[in-house]
C-alpha cells in the first residue's frame, strides 16, 4: 500500500479505536434521574416494564436476566429508551467520513506536470509576458497592460 495512504489511514484507525474506547457504553446500564424518584423499572432487552420496588430493582429481569433500569417516567409514555451505542455510532460514522474524505483528496488524479499546458511568448507593443493554454492556439485576445488585440500564436518549436 503506498505510504501517503497508510499517513491517512493508521492515525485515522487510531481515532476511531480511541473514540469507541471513550464512548463505549457501561456494561451495566445506568438508571436515569435520582433513585428516590423512581416509579419504574424496565429491562432495555426485552422492553417490559413493571412498577419499582428497591428489593426487586436488585435482581435482574424474570424473562431475560439482564439489569433492569429505574426511571421516574414510563417508557410507554417516552418512546423507547435511547440505544446507548447511537452516539458512538455517530462519532464513529463522522469519523470515517472525515478519513474517506482525507483518502479521496490524496488520491485524486492530478495534472503531472500544470506548466505542460500552458505557452508563453511576449506581447509585441510593451513586451509583457503572457502565459496561455494550447488550447487557445489561433483565438484572437487583447494585453491586459497595453490593450493591444493579438491572436495567440502557436508553439515555437526553434528551441529557444
Amino acid at each position: 500500500m503506498e505510504r501517503k495512504y497508510l499517513t491517512i489511514l493508521i492515525p485515522g484507525v487510531l481515532v476511531i479505536a480511541a473514540t469507541v474506547w471513550l464512548t463505549y457504553p457501561p456494561s451495566k446500564p445506568k438508571s436515569i434521574g435520582d433513585p428516590s424518584k423512581y416509579r419504574y423499572m424496565h429491562c432495555p432487552e426485552c422492553e417490559r416494564e413493571s412498577i419499582y420496588g428497591p428489593a426487586a430493582f436488585e435482581k435482574p429481569c424474570p424473562y431475560c436476566d439482564k439489569s433492569l433500569i429505574g426511571t421516574e417516567q414510563s417508557i410507554k409514555q417516552g418512546g423507547k429508551a435511547p440505544n446507548p451505542f447511537s452516539k458512538m455510532f455517530l462519532f464513529v460514522f463522522v469519523e470515517l467520513l472525515g478519513i474517506m474524505a482525507a483518502v479521496w483528496y490524496v488520491g485524486r488524479p492530478r495534472p503531472e506536470d500544470p506548466e505542460e499546458d500552458f505557452l508563453y511568448f511576449n506581447c509585441e507593443k510593451c513586451k509583457q509576458r503572457i502565459r496561455f493554454l494550447r488550447d487557445q492556439v489561433g483565438q484572437r485576445a487583447m494585453c491586459r497592460r497595453c490593450k493591444h488585440t493579438f491572436t495567440y500564436p502557436e508553439e515555437d518549436t526553434s528551441g529557444e
